[in-house]
């Protein structure tokens, strides 16, 4: 063998699957000398040990005139090519040859072939005969640079294509996608199939996916034929985290039990990467509510089996126990706290398995918030959430893709229905039923998955009337609902933790879209009024931080691989709301909220708060998004301009998705809406057990106390049944 080969060694070794292998070979064949084809055909032998799962998938260069089955568990089978036969006219293609030459028509190759044919004919892979040594050198064009050492996976041009075909990975197809580089027409002229999507012969599922048997039992959409009507001992209104776990915890005590949920069934098929339509398809009014004030502060609330669930980032905290001290002060609540609730934390935490995040799934963005924190003595801690063999996709937002967010769809809800609960999703309730006195039952519209309607209505006789729809959706409902409330109390207080993050640009990359969506926090701060913890969000929803247009914005985003987003949120004490319902059919609320001149020192102090853990973790620039502040804010600058701005509330780009306090407890009908047990004061049988009944801010994400009280009140409701 020429001496110079012996430098093509080390290379072709890092390729560990002779797939891979081959098509080296293959990429090189155009120009490939009998002595360089032997040596290719040798390193391929190599490979193709008995011992080995993967020896029959070797694909000698012999292979090129071959069709390759789909990938199974049999591994990949030589079959001969059948030419000749007869063709759709869409599915003709000439055939390129490594010559360069055109061959007879031939049906779609599998994945795998098609991407090696791919990579041979390429216009950069073609190998000078005078230099045996352009192997190597085209080898590197095609599956990058070997120089990371042994071991190495390969990155570059077909590398994606390679991999998915060699590992038998199977990649989703995409009717919807057009007009994209190597999308090729599928079925009709108006359908396309994405690349590396399975072709010939239709596939068949002969099984259900798994995800699918958790929605068995419930009705959807399809299934409303014309008007129905039921009855139950218990009617919940909303599936999010306190709806669930307050209807699993009243239907495990054996009471007849039915769920309402405006919204549709979201299954991961539904699932997209594209943060502005799973707002447009999962939220109310397309994910672009706000409550009015000085600032407009946006706010989602979702409309899907499982609320807020399915789209928050899994964060459970319990309330401190100062926060009840303040409850009871205030208003008198003196029969909750957090020795109280802690039972029922523990119940709720071991049911969705929340714990920690792990230090394996926590991404650069998380790491450098720890360390930052580290470094300036501040305490901080790994996020607790209700995940389940998380693998750090920073999906949870869209939807998590693995299912191991514990969101109520996939947790509690199956649960309760495989214990007899009935569960009606794409059914707005539109009324409550009652004499003035009491309630005794409900009425709903069945809802297409966009929210229009379709003619069809359900009504639900129940002897208690459970409101978890949220504190903007339930105050709504009861004053629809014509509900008595003579102090004028539903839906006045409402507070919120309107929250705001920096962008901190690193010399190194960051990549964010990597690790737990949010994996760290510090609660350091907690009595000062703020929280701080990490971000990440779909660059769609996060491109309203960056500064600039066109070019310029387009620079910024080039830079979102070297960029981190850390957030404070504010348990402000002045700041307040009130949530009213709009004249007409309409259901969306009136939501109107102030920031209090007298909370922005809050406000302020946890941005420069914020601002010292991006200089500590090595942050080069900062970009706050704040009226008064530079557009960017550089290192040497350091915290000045923060500290010098006279800011105020309509000059900070605030949003709020913790909300509460619509329909507090208390014992005074005078001040509240619900009595201990979480029933009206002026309408028997009717109870709310969402987070409108927190009497205060719980200085922390409210999820977790919320589903706690929801436990606790629902066990109370069914004993006094």
């Amino acid at each position: 063998m020429h001496p110079e080969y012996e430098t093509q060694r080390p290379i072709a070794q890092q390729f560990k699957h002779p797939n891979m292998i081959a098509a080296v070979g293959m990429a090189c064949s155009c120009a490939m000398s009998p002595s360089e084809r032997q040596f290719i055909d040798g390193v391929i032998s190599a490979h193709r040990d008995p011992a080995s799962p993967l020896y029959r998938a070797a694909l000698p260069l012999s292979a090129a005139g071959t069709r390759l089955s789909p990938p199974s568990s049999r591994g990949c089978v030589r079959r001969p090519r059948r030419i000749g036969c007869d063709v759709s006219r869409w599915r003709r293609r000439r055939r390129i040859g490594a010559d360069g030459g055109y061959h007879r028509l031939h049906r779609p190759l599998s994945r795998l072939a098609r991407a090696i044919a791919a990579v041979s004919r390429a216009p950069d892979v073609c190998v000078d005969r005078t230099r045996p040594a352009a192997v190597r050198a085209n080898a590197e064009t095609v599956f990058g640079s070997a120089c990371g050492g042994a071991g190495t996976l390969p990155c570059g041009v077909g590398a994606l294509a390679l991999l998915s075909a060699a590992h038998g990975l199977s990649e989703p197809a995409c009717a919807d996608v057009d007009g994209l580089p190597g999308v090729t027409r599928c079925r009709t002229r108006d359908r396309r199939r994405a690349p590396g999507t399975m072709r010939g012969r239709r596939h068949r599922q002969t099984e259900r996916n798994v995800t699918d048997t958790l929605y068995d039992g419930i009705i959807e959409y399809k299934d409303y034929t014309g008007n129905r009507r039921e009855s139950c001992d218990a009617v919940v209104i909303g599936s999010g985290p306190t709806g669930a776990v307050a209807a699993w915890q009243l239907v495990d005590r054996g009471l007849d039990v039915i769920l309402l949920e405006a919204g549709p069934v979201r299954r991961p098929q539904d699932f997209t990467l594209d943060g502005a339509k799973t707002l447009a398809e999962v939220c109310y009014e397309g994910g672009l509510r706000a409550m009015r004030g000085k600032p407009m502060v946006p706010t989602m609330q979702a409309r899907v089996l499982g609320g807020g669930s399915h789209i928050n980032s899994a964060i459970c905290v319990r309330t401190p126990q100062f926060c009840f001290d303040d409850w009871r002060e205030r208003y008198g609540v003196d029969w909750v706290d957090r020795a109280t609730l802690d039972p029922h934390y523990d119940r709720v935490e071991a049911f969705l398995g929340v714990g920690p995040t792990p230090a394996d799934v926590l991404g650069r963005k998380n790491e450098l918030f720890r360390d930052a924190c580290n470094a300036l003595g501040i305490h901080s801690e790994p996020m607790p959430r209700n995940v389940r063999g998380c693998c750090g996709c920073a999906e949870c937002f869209t939807g998590c893709p693995t299912r191991a967010k514990q969101s109520m769809d996939i947790s509690y809800i199956p649960d309760a229905v495989r214990k007899g609960m009935r569960v009606f999703t794409s059914a707005q309730v539109v009324a409550i039923d009652h004499d003035g006195r009491q309630a005794s039952g409900v009425r709903a519209i069945i809802v297409d998955p966009s929210g229009r309607p379709s003619g069809h209505e359900l009504r639900v006789d129940a002897k208690k009337v459970i409101l978890a729809a949220g504190c903007l959706a339930t105050p709504v409902l009861l004053q629809k609902s014509n509900v008595p409330d003579p102090h004028k109390q539903i839906g006045k207080g409402l507070q919120a933790h309107p929250g705001c993050a920096l962008m901190g640009i690193f010399p190194d990359p960051v990549d964010p879209w990597f690790g737990a969506t949010q994996g760290y926090q510090s609660l350091e701060y907690l009595r000062d009024g703020f929280k701080m913890e990490t971000l990440w969000a779909p660059p769609a929803i996060l491109a309203v931080r960056l500064p600039g247009f066109g070019k310029r914005l387009k620079e910024y985003y080039g830079k979102l691989r070297y960029s981190a987003f850390w957030d404070s949120f504010f348990a402000l004490k002045h700041s307040q709301g009130r949530v009213r319902a709009r004249p007409g059919r309409s259901f969306n609320p009136d939501v109107t909220y102030r920031v209090d001149r007298r909370d922005i020192p809050t406000i302020k102090t946890g941005l420069i708060k914020l601002a010292e853990l991006f200089w500590a973790a090595g942050a080069e620039e900062l970009l706050p998004g704040i009226y008064g502040v530079p557009e960017v804010v550089t290192r040497d600058q350091g915290l000045r301009p923060f500290e010098q701005a006279d800011l105020k509330p309509e000059h900070i780009v605030l949003a709020a998705t913790h909300l509460f306090s619509s329909t507090r407890m208390g014992p005074d009908p005078k001040t509240s809406v619900v009595d201990p047990y979480a029933e009206l004061h002026h309408l028997k049988n009717c109870h709310i057990v969402d987070t409108g009944i927190m009497p205060r801010s719980p200085a922390v994400n409210p999820m977790l106390t919320g589903m706690a009280l929801a436990d606790r009140l629902a066990g109370q409701i069914a004993e006094r049944m």
